[in-house]
């Protein structure tokens, strides 16, 4: 799965996916200064999983109509479900604020 992390989605979450064998694009690495519609244009186009701590997003999609990005098959997973991967653990700095988006 490739997934593309907003600029406010740390390292630690980057490390969890990379290491669970998904493909990972950290914003933050391309222009901290990415705003939230290029974000998402740009996983809309790739077709990537957005990841974000903010709720920005939300809003663009449901009350401005922008297109959204596609949907994780891990998009309903908890933390624990994380934890009991092998190769990967949740991490617990994230603090639940990492999510995938979609509509």
């Amino acid at each position: 799965m490739n997934f593309l992390l907003d600029v406010n989605v740390g390292t630690t979450v980057a490390r969890a996916l990379a290491g669970a064998g998904h493909d990972v694009v950290r914003a933050a690495l391309v222009d901290a200064k990415l705003r939230d519609g290029d974000i998402l244009g740009w996983a809309v186009r790739e077709k990537l999983v957005l990841v974000s701590c903010d709720a920005d997003f939300g809003e663009l999609i449901y009350l401005h109509g922008a297109p959204a990005p596609p949907r994780s098959s891990t998009s309903n997973t908890s933390r624990t479900r994380w934890r009991k991967s092998p190769s990967a653990s949740w991490p617990s700095s994230t603090r639940g604020c990492a999510k995938p988006i979609w509509p």
